[in-house]
């Protein structure tokens, strides 16, 4: 019997939505903060998996979009975090996204602090 891989790590501190990149000069404030969300969630899903190789067949992922009351207003919608918090995830976590076989995404506004949870478990090949 195979062990499933699960995981959950907290990310603290803002979040970005995911924006389409637009090839110019100088990068936008937006596409600055999401680079910069993206990197925090390297950081801490590569100390989550304890150098441990990405996880493998189904995963089944979830996300808590912690804001508090009187954040950015920018902080964009749940799809586009979401797609931001899972891209950041492929190569660590996730081999690649195409693995994702279920996704549950909340928004919590008015929080205490700003933070991400995120959980990732793989969930047994379907059969049949």
């Amino acid at each position: 019997v195979a062990v499933l891989q699960h995981l959950v790590f907290e990310v603290p501190g803002a979040t970005a939505p995911w924006t389409v990149q637009v090839r110019i000069a100088r990068r936008s404030s937006g596409a600055l903060r999401k680079d910069a969300y993206q990197n925090a969630i390297r950081l801490y899903a590569r100390v989550a998996m304890r150098g441990d190789p990405p996880m493998t067949g189904p995963v089944a992922l979830n996300f808590g979009f912690y804001i508090r009351e009187n954040a950015d207003k920018r902080r964009g919608d749940l799809t586009n975090l979401q797609k931001c918090a899972e891209d950041a995830l492929q190569g660590i976590v996730i081999g690649d996204d195409r693995q994702v076989v279920s996704v549950e995404s909340a928004l919590h506004l008015q929080a205490e602090t700003d933070r991400t949870v995120i959980e990732a478990r793989q969930v047994p090949a379907a059969t049949g």
